[in-house]
């Protein structure tokens, strides 16, 4: 993001956060819908509600080209891979503690440094599906 911002004219694609962090400016881009749409936490949640994450076999959504009319087309998700049932469980309640911290009360943290937290309806179908799951994922 730096280079993108030093040199004149450039044009550049890197993370939402690093652009708000360093003040870059940037485009709307068209989405499937139609519309010019800005990057912001609204137009990412847009992305991620317009799908249904609870038929998707183990949460795998691929949120581009969103067909909801505020959604930038630009979204991604980050997916951890878990083991269902751990060889070493005390590792596996540690991970499954880190992603409800990050869930629960991390989400203002994130936020703050320009990563959008994820819909309070998708947070709780991750945790039931935790519950269902993993041992040790509840």
């Amino acid at each position: 993001s730096t280079e993108v911002k030093r040199v004149k004219n450039s044009i550049g694609y890197v993370e939402f956060t690093h652009v708000v962090q360093a003040k870059l400016a940037y485009g709307l881009v068209q989405n499937r819908a139609g519309k010019f749409i800005a990057p912001s936490a609204a137009s990412f949640q847009a992305a991620a509600l317009s799908f249904d994450w609870a038929a998707a076999k183990d949460f795998f959504v691929i949120i581009n080209d969103s067909p909801a009319e505020g959604a930038y087309p630009i979204a991604a998700t980050t997916f951890a891979v878990m083991y269902k049932e751990p060889k070493v469980p005390a590792n596996s309640q540690a991970a499954f503690a880190f992603w409800r911290f990050a869930l629960d009360d991390g989400e203002k943290f994130a936020s703050e440094l320009g990563y959008v937290p994820l819909p309070p309806v998708l947070v709780q179908q991750v945790k039931d599906y935790w519950a269902k799951t993993f041992k040790g994922g509840a």
